[in-house]
């Protein structure tokens, strides 16, 4: 069992890189923000995914990017949360997006049917899954993957 302690530096960790109040904003840990390479996929994203097969080549051009899909209640999604922080410092440059899509709001978009299309158009129905891209093109996908293994596969 973790001890009280870690478990609020853990639940403050995963709150200031993904959950922060502005997307695309992280808290440095000293009140000062900064933009973040790490940022929820818009309902427009997603959508845009559906219709074409794969996600806009806007978001993932560069030398490597992630996109992570994922549930909320996911304990893997929340050790690889925590671990983001860690690859963003190293790999300040690499955009990496995400989406809870079962907590989603969306407007015109169905939680449902955004799963189905990432279990269907990407034959995974594992969480948190992983698409890793390299020059804009698809590379390689996964699941859960360690903080070393993430870095690993961007480059």
């Amino acid at each position: 069992m973790i001890a009280p302690a870690r478990r609020r530096r853990v639940i403050y960790s995963v709150y200031c890189i993904a959950d922060s109040p502005a997307a695309g904003i992280a808290e440095t840990g000293n009140g000062f923000y900064t933009e973040s390479m790490i940022r929820k996929l818009t309902e427009a994203e997603c959508k845009a995914a559906i219709e074409k097969g794969d996600f806009d080549a806007s978001l993932v051009e560069g030398p490597s990017a992630a996109i992570i899909l994922t549930q909320s209640w996911c304990p893997q999604w929340a050790a690889m949360k925590f671990n983001l922080k860690q690859i963003e410092e190293e790999m300040p440059n690499t955009p990496i997006y995400y989406v809870e899509y079962d907590i989603e709001r969306w407007e015109s978009l169905d939680n449902q049917a955004f799963m189905d299309f990432k279990e269907n158009a990407f034959n995974n129905r594992e969480i948190p899954y992983v698409r890793f891209y390299r020059n804009g093109v698809f590379y390689r996908d996964g699941n859960y993957i360690s903080a070393d293994g993430f870095k690993e596969r961007l480059g």
